[in-house]
């Protein structure tokens, strides 16, 4: 009723040249009820008019990049209108001009594909959460030893059972970067069968990296964790198969 109330002189204004010149304070109580009725009307009619459409769609942009399904807004941003695009919790904004193309895809479709897709995600981390559990168990029953080569200024890690040090894993990415040695280049190391053992890499700084290492392994679950000297430079060379 307020908001009627405050629209209800704004539309008198416009429409005093038809009202005989009469402003809002001469008008009687029933005129400026009907005046603020016929306000309220249009001002909800204007909100509805203006109230942007909502809609999921797959979105793609030039250069190649989809965005999937996503639910999309026309919205301003700086002074442009914008695709707002919400996807997994959050939103892009993108450019009309830099849109490929824009597929509409009913909601009861986006929903079940969004719903799949989040099982799938879920069955991802579960199994990576399981991976990882295992893995460090395996590292509980197993050791590492930090392999020393002074003379070619090369540093590794070597465990006693393959698959323990894999580059790809996480939690060694994580335990490398928490000990400083996120900015070396990491070459694989493989037995004999050609299964992952550890890595290497060059160091002007071999002692105190080999100590990092150490803590490294430490963080990582390893039942011990020994230093010794390479047998030779080629223990800490990436093998190269032929």
């Amino acid at each position: 009723m307020k908001r009627d109330q405050d629209f209800g002189p704004m539309l008198q204004c416009c429409m005093v040249e038809h009202m005989d010149g009469r402003e809002w304070d001469d008008l009687s109580d029933g005129a400026q009820e009907r005046v603020s009725a016929v306000a309220g009307d249009c001002a909800e009619m204007l909100g509805h008019a203006a109230k942007p459409r909502v809609f999921y769609a797959r979105v793609s942009l030039m250069g190649h990049r989809t965005i999937g399904i996503c639910r999309v807004t026309e919205a301003p941003l700086a002074g442009v209108t914008m695709l707002r695009c919400e996807k997994d919790g959050g939103v892009e904004w993108v450019s009309p001009a830099a849109v490929y193309s824009v597929t509409e895809v009913p909601d009861a479709v986006a929903e079940a594909e969004i719903a799949s897709a989040l099982r799938h995600a879920q069955e991802v981390q579960a199994e990576a959460e399981r991976r990882a559990a295992q893995l460090r168990s395996e590292r509980a029953a197993a050791t590492a030893c930090v392999v020393v080569h002074a003379e070619s200024k090369m540093v590794g890690a070597i465990a006693s059972k393959a698959g323990l040090l894999r580059l790809s894993d996480t939690a060694l990415q994580a335990a490398l970067v928490d000990n400083g040695l996120d900015g070396f280049s990491l070459s694989p190391l493989d037995n004999d069968a050609h299964d992952p053992i550890g890595f290497s890499f060059y160091t002007t700084a071999v002692d105190a990296d080999a100590e990092r290492l150490v803590d490294a392994m430490c963080d990582l679950g390893f039942s011990s964790v020994n230093v010794r000297p390479a047998v030779d430079e080629d223990e800490l060379v990436e093998s190269i198969p032929f």
